[in-house]
C-alpha cells in the first residue's frame, strides 16, 4: 500500500508567541539549516560557540527558511504511525516505528525510496523478548548497522512490579543480520530499567567524531504509578562498547524538563551535531496535548551537559498540524529531514498521517527551511530482502 502527500487544509494557532508548529492527524519531516530565523520562530538567548560537522558548511548557500504557511508536506495514512525512526542507506531507507498493542505487527517497518510512496508494514521483530509483556506491543526503536550485524534498541513493558505498583516501560536490544529482521532479543531481562525512576523509555544511538557510540534515553519519571506533580523526566547518556550492545562507565544526565512550557516533561531525545556543534532535538509536554512541541538544545559534548535556549518549543502548533513530537531527523541527498507525529495518534478515530519538512543548518543553528522541490528520499533500485 502506498500514501499520498496532501496539502494544508486546516489553520492552527501557535499556543506560544514566536512559536511555529504543526497540526493533528499527520506526519511530519521537516529540514532544518544551519541557522535561527527569527520568522516565525523563538530566538535563542545565544548563539553556539563551537562550529559544527554534520550538514551544510560556512560556503553552503543556505535556503531561505520555511513560510509558516507551508512548512511542509504532508503525507496521509491509512495505517497508525508512531515514534518513528529511518535508517537511511544508498539504496533503500527503513522506516521503523511502535506497535499497537493487540493489532498489526509488533514492531512495524516500512521501506522507500521517497517518502510520498511510503510501503505497507512488516514486522521487524515478530517474537516479543522473555521479559517483555507479551499482549502490550513494542515502541521507540533506533536500528543502526554494527559491523555486519543490526543492533535495534527499543522499549517494552516488563513483567516485574514496581514497588509503587503498576509494571515499568524498560529498554532492550535486538540484533539480525538483515534489516527487514527478525530482530531477537535473547536477554531474560531487559538492559536498562531504573526503577527508581520508574523505568526508561525512548532509546537513541549517536556516534561521535572519534567513532564512539553513545545511548541517550529518557527515565519515565512520569510513568502513571509516580508521583507527576513532583517529578520531572530526564535524558540520559552512556558509552556502547564496539559491539554497540554493551553498555560501558556510567550512565549521566544530560537533560532534565526545567522550561515552564516542557510542564516537567520531555522524552524522544536524537543528538545531531553539526560543524562541531552538538544540538539535542526532544518533545515536551504531554504527547497526547496540543501544547506538545519540539524542544532544542545545545550541548558541551556527547554526554552533555545540554540547556535549551528558547522560553518554548522550537517547533510547535501550525497548518500541518497540532502537538508535533516523538522526532526522528535522518539525512539523505545531502538534506536534513524532520519526522514527527502529533498528538492526534492518541486521539479514537483519528487517522494520521507523516508530514515531512526539512532542516537546514546556519551560523546560528538550525531552522525550518524550504522544500525548494526536494523530497525525502532516494531514487535506486530496491534491494531484495
Amino acid at each position: 500500500m502506498q500514501h499520498r502527500v496532501s496539502r494544508p487544509r486546516k489553520r492552527w494557532t501557535v499556543p506560544l508567541a514566536g512559536a511555529l508548529c504543526f497540526g493533528a492527524g499527520i506526519f511530519v519531516a521537516v529540514a532544518v539549516s544551519s541557522a535561527w530565523p527569527a520568522q516565525g520562530r523563538s530566538s535563542p538567548s545565544r548563539s553556539p560557540s563551537r562550529s559544527p560537522s554534520w550538514a551544510s558548511s560556512p560556503s553552503t548557500t543556505l535556503p531561505p527558511p520555511a513560510p509558516n504557511n507551508a512548512v511542509g508536506e504532508t503525507i496521509e495514512a491509512t495505517e497508525p504511525i508512531s515514534d518513528p525512526f529511518v535508517m537511511p542507506t544508498a539504496d533503500l531507507d527503513y522506516m521503523y516505528s511502535s506497535g499497537f498493542a493487540g493489532t498489526g505487527p509488533n514492531l512495524p517497518l516500512r521501506t522507500f525510496q521517497k517518502i510520498e510512496l511510503l510501503g505497507s508494514a512488516s514486522d521487524a521483530m515478530p517474537q516479543s523478548p522473555a521479559w517483555a509483556v507479551r499482549d502490550k506491543a513494542l515502541w521507540g526503536p533506533d536500528v543502526r548497522k554494527v559491523g555486519n550485524t543490526y543492533v535495534m534498541w527499543y522499549t517494552a513493558m516488563w513483567k516485574k512490579t514496581m514497588p509503587t505498583g503498576g509494571l515499568p516501560r524498560c529498554i532492550g536490544w535486538a540484533t539480525s543480520s538483515s534489516p527487514y529482521g527478525p530482530f531477537v532479543d535473547p536477554a531474560p531481562a531487559p538492559r536498562i530499567c531504573q526503577l527508581d525512576d520508574f523505568g526508561d523509555i525512548d532509546p537513541r544511538t549517536f556516534v561521535d567524531p572519534s567513532g564512539q557510540e553513545w545511548l541517550h534515553w529518557k527515565s519515565d519519571d512520569n510513568a502513571g504509578n509516580t508521583p507527576q506533580l513532583t517529578r520531572i523526566t530526564k535524558f540520559w547518556a552512556q558509552k556502547l562498547a564496539s559491539d554497540g550492545t554493551t553498555l560501558e562507565g556510567s550512565p549521566t544526565i544530560m537533560y532534565q524538563a526545567d522550561k515552564d512550557w516542557e510542564v516537567g516533561t520531555v522524552e524522544a531525545p536524537q543528538m545531531v551535531l553539526d560543524h562541531g556543534h552538538y544540538y539535542l532535538f526532544f518533545s515536551g509536554n504531554s504527547s497526547a496535548s496540543e501544547a506538545n512541541g519540539i524542544g532544542l538544545g545545545t550541548c558541551e559534548g556527547p554526554a552533555g551537559p545540554c540547556q535549551s535556549p528558547y522560553i518554548g518549543p522550537w517547533l510547535g502548533s501550525n497548518m500541518q498540524g497540532a502537538g508535533p513530537g516523538e522526532i526522528s531527523l535522518f539525512r539523505q541527498g545531502g538534506n536534513t529531514w524532520v519526522l514527527y507525529t502529533p498528538h492526534s495518534i492518541y486521539v479514537p478515530f483519528a487517522a494520521p498521517a507523516l508530514a515531512v519538512a526539512r532542516v537546514a543548518f546556519g551560523p546560528d543553528g538550525p531552522y525550518v527551511a524550504r522544500f525548494n522541490g526536494e523530497t525525502a528520499g532516494i531514487a535506486a533500485s530496491s534491494p531484495q530482502k
